[in-house]
C-alpha cells in the first residue's frame, strides 16, 4: 500500500492456498429438530490463520444466504429454522488466510424440515381489565418458509373460555369473559399445518389476597457486617394478579449494598428499595433479598408495604416490619440460657456438692 510515494503497509501471499471440505451436512441428510451444527475440515500448508464465510441455498445453489461471516471455528451452529425447509438444499464454505481463498460446497443435496412458525404476543396484553373495559389482543407469527403468516392462519383462545377470535389484532369486551385468570393463547398454522404458539395471563375483575413477610437470619449482629434482608410476596388468591409491587425504606445509618428479586426487579434511589415482581399467580410466591451494612451500632427497624393491580382482600397483610439490634464489634453478648438449661446447670451444681461433702467426710475420717 502506497500513499504519497511512500509505502506504508504490504501483504504478501503465501506459498499455498487453504484447503477446505464441507463434512456436515454433505449429500443426503435430513436436517431437524431444534438447532443443527454444520462442520467442514480445513488446513493451510503455510501454517496461516483461516477463517470462514458460510453460505446456504434452498434451492439447490441457485441463490445464497449467507450465514456467517470471518467465522474462526471449523462448526457453526444454528436454529434450524433459521434454514427454512428444503429438498434441494447446499451448504458452501468459503476459507481464506488473507490472501488466498478457496470454497467447497456440499457434494450433494440435503433436506431441511419444515419449521414451525414462530409466534410473539405484543408486549403490554396482559394486565387486570374489568367491567366493559376492551382487552387489545395484538400479535403475529413468522414463519421461515411462509413469511409473515395472514391473519386466518392466527387464533386467539383462553384457557377458560376457549376461541376468541382470528387475526394479528383482536378487540374483547373484559365482561364479555369469564371472571377470573386467563391464559391467552395466540396459535399460528403454516402451509405445512405445523403450529407454534405464545401465552400471556390475563385478569378479569380479579380479587387476590397478598400476604408479605420480612425476615433476617438474625435480630443481632456486628457494627461493619452485612445485614440480609428477605422479603417473600404470596398471592393466597383467588386470582392472580399481573403486577405486585414492594417498597421499603431503609434504616437511616445503614449503606446500600444489593437488591436482588427472584422474578422482575428492584432498585434503590435515596435510601428506598423498589420492587416490581410483574405476575404473580394464585397461590405462587417470590421472593428478595435486600443487603445493607451496618457501620454504627444501634436498632434498625426495617418495614415493607407491597400491593397489586387488583383488589385485595386483606390488606393487613400487606405490610411487615423486622428489627435488628447493631452491637459494637468488640462488645460479646452473654448468651441467655433456657429454663431446661437453668434445671440441668442446678443439677450440676448439685451433684458437685455432694460430691465435694463425701471427699470431705472422707478425709476426716482418714
Amino acid at each position: 500500500m502506497v500513499y504519497q510515494g511512500s509505502t506504508i503497509g504490504s501483504v504478501s501471499a503465501s506459498s499455498n492456498a487453504p484447503t477446505v471440505q464441507v463434512t456436515f451436512p454433505n449429500g443426503g441428510e435430513t436436517i431437524g429438530g431444534t438447532s443443527t451444527t454444520l462442520t467442514w475440515t480445513a488446513s493451510d500448508a503455510d501454517g496461516d490463520t483461516l477463517t470462514y464465510d458460510v453460505q446456504y441455498s434452498r434451492d439447490g445453489g441457485f441463490s445464497w444466504a449467507t450465514i456467517a461471516v470471518d467465522w474462526p471455528d471449523k462448526s457453526y451452529q444454528i436454529a434450524t429454522y433459521l434454514l427454512g425447509s428444503s429438498t434441494d438444499g447446499v451448504l458452501r464454505v468459503m476459507a481464506t488466510d488473507g490472501f488466498n481463498a478457496v470454497q467447497d460446497d456440499s457434494d450433494a443435496p440435503f433436506s431441511v424440515a419444515n419449521s414451525r412458525p414462530e409466534v410473539v404476543i405484543s408486549a403490554g396484553l396482559g394486565g387486570v381489565f374489568v367491567d366493559t373495559q376492551l382487552v387489545f389482543l395484538d400479535g403475529m407469527a413468522l414463519d421461515p418458509e411462509d413469511g409473515r403468516l395472514a391473519s386466518t392462519s392466527l387464533a386467539w383462545s383462553s384457557n377458560r373460555d376457549g376461541a376468541f377470535g382470528f387475526g394479528e389484532n383482536l378487540e374483547v369486551v373484559a365482561s364479555t369473559l369469564t371472571d377470573g385468570d386467563h391464559l391467552v393463547t395466540l396459535t399460528a398454522t403454516d402451509s405445512g399445518s405445523l403450529t407454534g404458539s405464545a401465552t400471556e395471563w390475563i385478569f378479569i375483575n380479579p380479587t387476590s389476597d397478598l400476604d408479605v413477610d420480612l425476615s433476617v437470619a438474625s435480630n443481632q449482629l456486628a457494627t461493619s457486617t452485612e445485614l440480609t434482608y428477605t422479603l417473600t410476596v404470596t398471592n393466597n388468591g383467588p386470582n392472580g394478579m399481573s403486577r405486585v409491587m414492594a417498597s421499603s425504606t431503609l434504616p437511616v445509618g445503614v449503606t446500600f449494598v444489593s437488591a436482588v428479586a427472584d422474578q422482575g426487579w428492584c432498585a434503590e434511589a435515596g435510601g428506598a428499595v423498589s420492587c416490581e415482581f410483574g405476575t404473580l399467580l394464585n397461590g405462587s410466591s417470590t421472593t428478595a433479598t435486600i443487603v445493607v451494612n451496618t457501620p454504627t451500632p444501634g436498632t434498625l427497624s426495617s418495614t415493607v408495604v407491597i400491593a397489586g393491580d387488583a383488589p385485595d382482600s386483606d390488606e393487613s397483610s400487606n405490610t411487615a416490619t423486622v428489627q435488628v439490634s447493631v452491637v459494637s464489634a468488640n462488645t460479646v453478648p452473654i448468651p441467655s440460657m433456657s429454663a431446661w438449661g437453668l434445671i440441668t446447670l442446678t443439677a450440676l451444681l448439685g451433684a458437685l456438692a455432694v460430691w465435694l461433702a463425701n471427699r470431705r467426710r472422707t478425709s476426716l475420717r482418714a
